[in-house]
């Protein structure tokens, strides 16, 4: 969930949430094996440990998915990296 600032122009609120909307979209087009590493590490601030013992693969699989979700969404996004 996007937090607004309620103190910002309404057109720069408008923009904040078009660009929530389309991150989620362009997060649920991930394959889950790329999504779940980017959401645990990126979104819920685990560790790549945590993340990896969570869905069992070692570290280096982490790293791996979390910067293949990240170039997906980047190209998905017109260039833009989260």
């Amino acid at each position: 969930m996007a937090v607004h600032d309620m103190s910002a122009a309404p057109e720069q609120n408008l923009t904040d949430g078009e660009e929530a909307r389309r991150l989620d979209l362009a997060i649920s087009r991930l394959p889950a094996n790329l999504k779940e590493p980017l959401l645990l590490t990126v979104f819920d601030g685990n560790s790549q440990q945590a993340a990896a013992d969570i869905l069992r693969v070692s570290v280096k699989t982490i790293e791996t998915r979390v910067a293949r979700a990240r170039k997906k969404l980047s190209e998905q996004l017109g260039g833009r990296l989260i």
